[in-house]
């Protein structure tokens, strides 16, 4: 067993009859025969995951079958280049998570300026929202106003229109007081020998009736 980084390469012996079947993918050959000898598989998964929660994923299962006879130097070498493929995968493996780190820290960069302006638009919703309960309660309380003044402004022109009836009441007993005025101030004496009879009644003047005209 071989340990690097985040991913364990395990290697195990298998006997004949655990190895995979020869219409599996990695056999190409068509035919059924028996094989003997020995083999070995690589198992790559990732030590990162917690076991007891779920089962490790496997990144790689590598398969190697020597036929009786084979020298143990070729199995050796196919060792030697099966954990070279490990160890690329576990570069590969660690980019890849290099990656989903910084992912998530510019995910976690954006969550945080999402909720910065979330709570400033808040703050700028709260404030209008105050600013026009305000100038609702202006406008409600200067509408009660007018209508105070209006009624203020009916009662005025109720009276203007009765003064202006007065006034023009006064006008005209002005005016025929003058007139009487007047005729009293151009009242005069009428000579005897004019003065024939009454000008209202039209009764002769005689020693008793004396004459007076208006």
């Amino acid at each position: 067993m071989s340990t690097e980084g985040n991913a364990i390469g395990h290697c195990a012996l298998l006997p004949p009859e655990l190895f995979p079947p020869r219409d599996c993918t990695i056999f190409e050959e068509e035919e059924e025969e028996e094989r003997g000898g020995w083999g070995f598989c690589v198992l790559v998964w990732d030590a990162n995951l917690d076991s007891t929660v779920a089962p490790p994923v496997v990144l790689a299962l590598f398969f190697c079958w020597a036929q009786e006879g084979e020298s143990s130097n070729d199995l050796k070498t196919e060792i030697t280049r099966l954990l070279g493929c490990e160890t690329l995968l576990k570069e590969s493996l660690a980019e890849e998570s290099s990656k989903l780190a910084q992912a998530e820290a510019e995910c976690q960069k954006l969550r945080d300026a999402e909720g910065s302006a979330l709570s400033g638009l808040q703050t700028k919703l709260d404030s209008t929202l105050m600013e026009h309960q305000t100038l609702m309660d202006q406008f409600i309380a200067v509408q009660d106003k007018n209508s105070q003044l209006e009624a203020a402004l009916g009662t005025c022109h109720q009276e203007l229109e009765s003064l202006q009836r007065i006034v023009l009441d006064l006008g005209r007993q002005n005016q025929t007081l003058q007139i009487a005025q007047e005729r009293l101030t151009n009242r005069q004496w009428v000579a005897d020998e004019s003065a024939i009879a009454c000008s209202n009644c039209q009764r002769e003047f005689s020693i008793s009736l004396r004459k007076v005209s208006k």
